[in-house]
């Protein structure tokens, strides 16, 4: 069975008529037993999380003593991070509350009383194709979301590949990070 826990009303009503026990609001006043889950999966949410610590040890407490939890989220110490700097695509303030790095995802984890098992890169063409609309649009007054290069085939294909390339070299966008508790 699905549980979750769903900051947007809509979504978690979404996720109820769908036959999933989504409880709206935070994790923290979801209310979930002690040693309840198997798995909690955290993908490209705990960056928007101001605090780090009270939610791990939450997903602590409601993980079976050998579950396992699965973060996904944006890499702060990324190629396309260090190249675009505040331009990066994945940078994310103000709903972004916290960036994360490799070392500090693990460091927080290991905080927390995790073990991690595995971290893997997992990126795609928009940090870096994003990342130039946003620089272009900064340079151009505009907003950060206008405009159409994010958006060409064309241009993903070569980006896409070549972001697979910094996902094995271990500079790409995206971390996936699974601890056992």
């Amino acid at each position: 069975k699905v549980f979750g826990a769903e900051l947007s009303k809509g979504a978690a009503e979404a996720g109820k008529r769908a036959g999933l026990d989504i409880r709206s609001g935070e994790l923290m006043k979801a209310g979930f037993q002690d040693r309840a889950f198997d798995f909690v999966r955290s993908n490209h949410s705990f960056e928007h999380i101001p605090n780090p610590d009270s939610v791990l040890q939450e997903m602590k407490r409601i993980l079976k003593d050998d579950g396992y939890l699965f973060i996904g989220i944006p890499n702060l110490s990324s190629a396309w991070g260090r190249i675009f700097g505040r331009y990066w695509w994945n940078f994310g303030l103000p709903v972004h509350t916290m960036n994360y790095t490799e070392s500090g995802i693990i460091e927080i984890l290991k905080r927390n009383g995790f073990s991690v098992k595995k971290v893997h890169h997992n990126s795609d063409w928009s940090g870096f194709t994003g990342s130039v609309q946003i620089a272009m649009n900064a340079r151009r007054g505009k907003r950060r979301s206008d405009g159409k290069f994010i958006e060409n085939r064309v241009i993903r294909m070569p980006f896409h590949y070549l972001s697979k390339l910094m996902d094995v070299l271990h500079k790409g966008d995206c971390i996936e990070v699974i601890a056992q508790k």
